[in-house]
């Protein structure tokens, strides 16, 4: 009966660069050293990003040259631009919107659609 081998996933960033490191073959001393400050950066700059949350577009352009630092941040910044232009979309969605007609604010901000009721009939 053959054993199987069992395998532990990397659980940080750190260990996932090196596994990564461990399992492409023989790589130079410099490269390894070179891997281990881009992990050191990373981890610097972004403390609080674990390998669960980096997506496999992240890890295929830090393998791609980009380095793991340059890939997140493209990552983020795209997330933020999504966020910026839904914000931007919903600010101008208020600005167009009449409100609801239960409210006690007219489109102006004061009063209330009563007191232009009232004022219309007089």
């Amino acid at each position: 009966m053959e054993t199987e081998e069992l395998r532990e996933e990397p659980e940080t960033v750190e260990e996932t660069a090196l596994h990564e490191e461990s399992t492409e073959g023989e790589e130079p001393a410099e490269a390894g050293v070179d891997r281990r400050q881009e992990v050191e950066t990373f981890l610097r700059t972004f403390p609080g990003v674990g390998v669960e949350d980096i997506p496999g577009e992240v890890w295929a352009r830090a393998a791609g040259g980009l380095g793991l630092t340059g890939a997140w941040a493209i990552h983020e910044n795209g997330l933020l631009r999504q966020r910026l232009a839904a914000l931007e979309q919903n600010g101008e969605n208020r600005a167009r919107s009449l409100g609801s007609l239960g409210s006690r604010q007219s489109v102006s901000g004061g009063g209330s659609i009563e007191a232009y009721w009232e004022e219309a009939g007089s």
